[in-house]
């Protein structure tokens, strides 16, 4: 007797993993993403008025500077991964973090696919240090709580600049800067703050 296969819709069956991970050599399909639109332009990450839908839980995205978020708290709208400046070419993107600690589930992108992206880990209402031309604020990032935090700048041809001047801390799994043999450019400016990172750098 002869063995009958069924088709099967490959991607409809494998686990969506944070961070686009390969899965028996197939690349998992992104999650839809939840657009940053600023449209109460009050700067607040957790208004949901500034977003397309609720990023809780799903991946928020920051590709415009029109009343980009300016965390000065502990933010009660935790996505699983965040995403600067990561949906073409030619966006562009920026996150303050001028006080309090910023959380995540998963993964940080600072430029993804030809993007332009900021983050800044200071306070970015006045002036100051000598790297980053910002003062210093006392905002922190956080995204190990999961063990699978990786914080990435320059992804796919893009731009990422990280400007930190803070009392507070980056807290990450992994650090990667310009990944190899992605073409991207990554810019880390660090005049004060602690950079802890659990795994490889």
């Amino acid at each position: 007797m002869k063995t009958k296969f069924l088709p099967i819709d490959l991607f409809s069956k494998i686990v969506t993993l944070s961070c686009g991970f390969v899965v028996a050599g197939l690349v998992s399909q992104p999650a839809h993403a939840s657009l940053w639109t600023g449209a109460a332009a009050d700067n607040n990450w957790d208004n949901l008025s500034n977003w397309d839908s609720n990023p809780s839980g799903g991946i928020g995205q920051v590709d415009t500077l029109t009343a980009y978020p300016i965390i000065t708290g502990a933010n009660t709208i935790v996505p699983n991964d965040l995403k600067i400046a990561a949906a073409n070419p030619s966006s562009t993107g920026r996150v303050d973090i001028r006080s309090g600690t910023f959380t995540i589930n998963y993964c940080g992108f600072v430029g993804d696919y030809g993007g332009n992206a900021t983050l800044n880990l200071a306070d970015t209402s006045t002036s100051g240090g000598t790297y980053t031309g910002f003062g210093t604020g006392s905002g922190s990032f956080t995204n190990t709580a999961n063990g699978n935090g990786n914080f990435m700048v320059g992804l796919y041809n893009s731009t990422g600049v990280v400007n930190m001047n803070t009392s507070g801390s980056l807290n990450v799994t992994e650090l990667r800067l310009s990944p190899n043999g992605q073409a991207g450019s990554a810019t880390f400016n660090l005049d004060n703050g602690s950079v802890n990172v659990a795994g490889s750098f």
